[in-house]
């Protein structure tokens, strides 16, 4: 990961309890920092096995998913700025590729997809 995004992580991790818990030493922060970069470049090598285009967007919505693991194609849709069947098919691939996972059916017309690897790392 840059950097930035490296500077950035650490500071949401020291700072942010939606995963129950905030990282209060720097040890824990680092070996959390540690593992997240290593999920991120593992499934990054699993989006560069697309074409282009869906490669650029499912890896900006990688991106995304380590601030907000949750997420729908709506969402998608908004973060790319593109139509529903640009979004349903970044949702597709990253399904594909393991890297998201259906967690909710339709509810409230709309499916509920998570980050589960990098969910679990928070167990």
């Amino acid at each position: 990961m840059q950097t930035l995004e490296r500077d950035a992580l650490i500071e949401i991790l020291s700072k942010d309890v939606r995963f129950g818990h905030a990282f209060h030493s720097p040890e824990q922060t680092a070996r959390m920092s540690a593992k997240i970069d290593k999920l991120y470049n593992e499934d990054m090598e699993k989006v560069k096995t697309l074409k282009v285009q869906p490669a650029f967007s499912c890896g900006k919505i990688l991106k995304h998913l380590l601030r907000e693991p949750e997420i729908t194609v709506g969402e998608v849709d908004t973060i790319l700025n593109c139509g529903q069947g640009t979004g349903n098919n970044v949702v597709s691939h990253l399904l594909e590729l393991g890297i998201l996972v259906l967690k909710t059916e339709k509810v409230k017309n709309r499916r509920v997809y998570f980050y589960k690897r990098y969910m679990n790392l928070f167990d």
